[in-house]
């Protein structure tokens, strides 16, 4: 899920996982009048490309490749072709083994009447950042770092 809430080392990948989560989305959109229904799957699962994030293969547990096979994103997957699924449309689904979930992605947060002036823009700034909800970490949880509320301006 690095495309839909950030990973610090990978601009690049989580540019492009978004920009399918995004695509997915307004795609979807666009498509429901046709019938056709699109979501996208946003997983986290052990494969080669993962392992040596975990120290290597040798270093994972058998329940921990487990937890983390490729198989507990097939489920959603299959589920999505079925009959059952066929209202759900425009939804990014986060899989994480054996727990699912929804990403709420992009919504409006605070607002404010911006002044005629830049320099007088800080303060609303800064009452913005304070109502402001935190971005997402890697984990889809708030993250407080940098250019946060309690850095302030």
């Amino acid at each position: 899920p690095s495309g839909i809430y950030g990973n610090v080392g990978q601009t690049n990948y989580g540019a492009a996982k978004a920009g399918i989560a995004s695509f997915s989305v307004i795609a979807a959109q666009e498509l429901v009048r046709y019938g056709v229904t699109v979501n996208c799957l946003a997983p986290t699962a052990l494969s080669r490309l993962t392992e040596s994030l975990m120290g290597g293969a040798e270093n994972i547990s058998d329940s921990a490749k487990e937890a983390m096979s490729p198989r507990w994103i097939a489920l959603i997957a299959t589920w999505l072709c079925s009959e059952e699924a066929q209202n759900v449309t425009g939804r990014v689904f986060d899989i994480r083994g054996r727990h699912l979930g929804i990403a709420e992605g992009w919504h409006l947060g605070p607002t404010a009447e911006q002044p005629d002036e830049p320099d007088e823009l800080g303060p609303v700034v800064e009452n913005l950042m304070k109502a402001a909800r935190l971005n997402a970490d890697m984990s889809g949880g708030d993250h407080e770092g940098p250019g946060f509320p309690s850095q302030g301006l």
